[in-house]
Order: C-alpha cells, then structure tokens, then sequence
C-alpha cells in the first residue's frame, strides 16, 4: 500500500508539472487569465505533492519522478521550436533546482523532531517558481522578434496608460496623431501655432508640413489617419528591425533579466499567500491516506570529558 501511494504521488507530480508547463507555453502564445490561472494552480498542485515526495526521503523514487519531469521538458520545449541546446539546458537546470531543493529539504528535516510542512512547500516553491520563472524568460527572449509589436496585446499594454494622459490633459495613445500634434486646433488660434505665417483657410497645408516632420523624425510614413500607439508599434518594430545579430543579441539578454527581475517578486509574494492556502490541503491529503506518519526513536552523540 505504501509503494501504491507513492507512486499515485508521482503520478500526481508529472501530470501537474506537464499541465503546468503546457499552459506556460499556452500563455506565452495567448496570454490571457485562464492560462495563467491554470498554469499557477497546477504549479501550486505540483509543488504540494513534490514537497510530499520530497518529506519521505526516498532518493531513488524522488530522482526517477524528475528524470522522467526533464526528460518531457526537454522534448517539449524542443518540439516547442526552443534548439537543441537551449531546451537540454532548460531539463538541466531543472534537475539541479530540484536536487537543490531535495538536499534542503532533506538536511532541513533530519535536525527536526516534527515534520515541518510550512518550511517543505517554501522550499519546494521556491525552487519550481524560480525554475517556471527561468524558463518563462528564456523563451520569450528567444521568441522576442519584430513580430511580437503587430500582437494586439502590446498596443493594449500602451493604450492601458490613458487615463494618466487624460489626467494630464494630454492626448492618450488613443489618439490620431493630428491631436497629438496640436493640427486640430481651430483656425483663429493657428497664428500662435508655431508662429507660422500661413492662409489660415488653408489648414491641409499645414497638416502636411507638420506630419511630414514627424515622418522624418520618426521614419514612419505617416497619413494622418493613424492613433498614437499605432506609430509607437511601428517605430518599435522599425527600431527591432535596425538593430545587428550582436546588438539582438545583447537587447534578448536583457529583456530575460528583466522578466526575471520583474516576475520573481511576484513569484515571491505568491509563495507566502500559496504556503498558508497549502498546509489544510497538506493536512486533507493525509487524512485521505496519501501519506502517513510515523515516529522512530534518534540516537544523538555528545561530548563527554
């Protein structure tokens, strides 16, 4: 019975930590709350039945468990469009991080008379968040490319700013650029505009001068026609497509330390909210007979003289 409950737990881990990472790739597509949602829970469901493996200390069964979670993770970020390389050294860190995690776990509660859940699932946590938090940045850097500013998402990110230009009586993103660029205002104040000198009747000449300006500045093509965030994508894109391999390269780098830098916080603060949520289902699973406890007597050396 207790080999059978086991590996119901492995079971548990692999198919959490497949779902899991299934809706990680999910998000990076389409991101949107369900996905992140789902990932998060599953994640969550993950690492409360990993850090019951982990508490059994059982090193064989715990290491075939992430061989088997690294070797998926390796096949499906290779099929995911990730290189060779990348997604081997994706499995890698994996293994290490959980390693890591199981050594911790494993000298933390050998020096403890009670099993210490609350320290277990912090640690567990913090190893499968820095991990889902590695790979998250890893692979948007390497899928970031010009494509990624025509996604309705980033022009949604920009126009999301609009009420602080609205409080600031600016035009929002939102706006053509005709507002943005003060060419909509009414003819008898156009002598103050600039100081320019023009038929005031005449107001598509003066259109024309200022949009083609801005075209020169920003290399954009400009009609008129076009809202603020839509010039913002384009030059975004234009500036992508101007850059070298090298300096590609070094702009990837940075944006993964910036995922990683902006996530793990969160990552952080969520483990603290997820560990009081873990303990009653901790607690729920061993009345459910996924694991039981048992007490054994410790010798202990000292010195006498």
């Amino acid at each position: 019975m207790e080999v059978f409950r086991k590996y119901i737990i492995v079971f548990l881990i692999l198919i959490f930590g497949v779902l899991s990472f299934y809706y990680v790739s999910a998000t990076i597509k389409n991101p949107n709350t369900f996905n992140v949602i789902i990932s998060l829970s599953c994640l969550f469901l993950f690492v409360i039945f990993n850090s019951i493996l982990s508490s059994v200390s059982n090193l064989y069964i715990s290491a075939m468990t992430h061989i088997l979670m690294a070797v998926f993770l390796f096949l499906f970020f290779y099929n995911f469009g990730v290189n060779l390389i990348t997604a081997l050294v994706i499995s890698l860190v994996y293994l290490v991080l959980q390693a890591y995690g199981y050594l911790i776990i494993y000298y933390f509660e050998k020096e403890r008379l009670k099993i210490n859940w609350l320290g277990i699932f912090k640690t567990s946590w913090r190893c499968a968040s820095w991990f889902l938090v590695f790979v998250v940045a890893i692979i948007f850097a390497i899928k970031f490319d010009a494509s990624i500013f025509e996604n309705s998402a980033i022009k949604n990110a920009i126009e999301k700013t609009n009420p602080i230009f609205s409080k600031l009586n600016l035009p929002n993103p939102s706006s053509k650029i005709t507002d943005f660029s003060k060419l909509q205002i009414p003819q008898d104040q156009l002598q103050q505009f600039k100081g320019l000198n023009l038929d005031m009747s005449n107001l598509k000449n003066i259109e024309n001068i200022n949009l083609n300006d801005i075209s020169k500045q920003l290399n954009i093509n400009l009609k008129g026609q076009e809202t603020i965030s839509d010039i913002v994508v384009v030059y975004l894109k234009n500036f992508w497509n101007g850059l070298n391999d090298n300096m590609k390269l070094v702009a990837k780098i940075i944006i993964a330390v910036f995922v990683i830098t902006t996530i793990q916080p969160v990552f952080w603060v969520l483990g603290i909210i997820l560990s009081i949520i873990a303990l009653p289902i901790i607690a729920i699973l061993g009345k459910l007979k996924f694991y039981s406890k048992e007490t054994e007597q410790a010798t202990k050396e000292k010195i006498v003289v």
